[in-house]
């Protein structure tokens, strides 16, 4: 894929992360999507087992804050520091893997599958399509953003990160129920919209691990 500024960004939007728990939370989902697919991500740099052990590091020196410790602020925020140098060097080695891929959809589903967010053409892509676990075993719930008063939508499915895709019922509602699902697998969710002014382009595909 050619690496130009048009080229799908992989982005870590730490502005959104001001709360520590907040930061370490997402820092451990990143952690767990690239432990979820060692066969897309074979020599994730640094290795997992590394991050989880400057997350751990970094969860005790807030304690430490937290019980007010003589000079625990200094040794928390250097233990921050290392946290983030894991994830700027892992958004490094996705970046590469995106740069490689043979396709813009691809190159995004390998960002956005290693629980980063994407930056397409300049503009971080908003998530227009949630998919979230219901109650019911293998059962995913899809909600996507209205594209009008009156449109049909499209949806998609994908258990092997994109390579390919299987149709799903079209609906006349920004929503559906993806059935039947095995559990344990992660599965990758995109949609497009027929409205008077034509079908859109497919979104960004979103990712989770059914239960």
């Amino acid at each position: 894929m050619a690496q130009s500024k048009r080229r799908p960004i992989a982005v870590f939007l730490i502005s959104k992360l001001r709360k520590l728990g907040n930061f370490i939370f997402k820092v451990k989902g990143i952690r767990a999507d690239i432990d979820a697919n060692p066969l897309i991500y074979v020599t994730p740099t640094p290795p997992t087992a590394q991050i989880n052990t400057d997350i751990v590091a970094l969860e005790a020196e807030q304690t430490k804050v937290k019980q007010r410790v003589p000079g625990s602020v200094a040794t928390r925020d250097i233990a921050y520091s290392k946290v983030m140098e894991d994830i700027n060097n892992l958004l490094g080695y996705v970046q590469k893997l995106a740069d490689g891929a043979a396709n813009e959809q691809e190159a995004i589903a390998l960002i956005t599958t290693a629980g980063f967010n994407v930056k397409i053409k300049g503009v971080v892509a908003k998530d227009n399509l949630s998919a979230k676990n219901t109650k019911a075993t293998g059962t995913i719930k899809l909600i996507a953003k209205s594209a009008a008063p009156r449109a049909s939508y499209n949806w998609q499915m994908s258990s092997n990160n994109g390579v390919t895709w299987l149709d799903l019922p079209q609906t006349l509602k920004a929503r559906t129920m993806a059935t039947g699902l095995v559990s344990g697998t992660r599965m990758m969710f995109r949609f497009n919209a027929i409205t008077a002014l034509g079908t859109s382009d497919w979104s960004v595909p979103v990712s989770v691990v059914v239960l």
